[in-house]
């Protein structure tokens, strides 16, 4: 089973893919952040890639929420819902990925999230950090060849109880 912390997921290489580190569900639309750019993906398949060369910026706009478990709250937010009468719904939050690129301006992506209520804020802001830092330094994009072993990492950083 692949390694995951809030929106970030590790996916290995299979068949002529290259190990990544997954911004969304990989089971539907997301980005994978891999050693030689930045790509669009919707499930299995590729749709659009950025070389690193070209990116200036990566930005994600994830939903987040206040729920300290975003898991239990998809699970018990249609009961309560239900008892209360309101409505629910019941696809995951959609979030923005915008990739700046050097020569081809801005490219505006929509990826899939893995709840209806979003990330915890510390796990979305841990995201953003990291895309910032593999814009900002190349060096530690070698990082994402093992992709289970840097969410591994980030994991120990952000929740050292674990």
């Amino acid at each position: 089973m692949a390694s995951r912390l809030g929106p970030l997921t590790a996916v290995a290489a299979a068949g002529a893919g290259v190990p990544a580190v997954a911004i969304g569900d990989v089971a539907v639309r997301h980005v994978r952040l891999t050693t030689g750019g930045v790509e669009l993906w919707d499930g299995t398949h590729a749709q659009e890639a950025v070389v690193w060369d070209e990116v200036v910026e990566l930005r994600t706009d994830l939903p987040t929420t206040i729920l300290p478990s975003p898991r239990l709250a998809d699970s018990v937010g249609p009961v309560l819902l239900g008892i209360l009468g309101g409505g629910y719904v019941s696809e995951p939050n959609r979030a923005a990925v915008t990739v700046r690129t050097r020569s081809a301006g801005d490219r505006e992506w929509e990826i899939d999230g893995h709840h209806v209520t979003g990330y915890r804020r510390r796990d979305a802001a841990v995201a953003v950090r990291l895309a910032q830092r593999l814009v900002d330094d190349a060096p530690s994009r070698a990082l994402l060849a093992v992709p289970d072993e840097l969410i591994a990492r980030i994991g120990v950083r952000i929740h050292p109880r674990r």
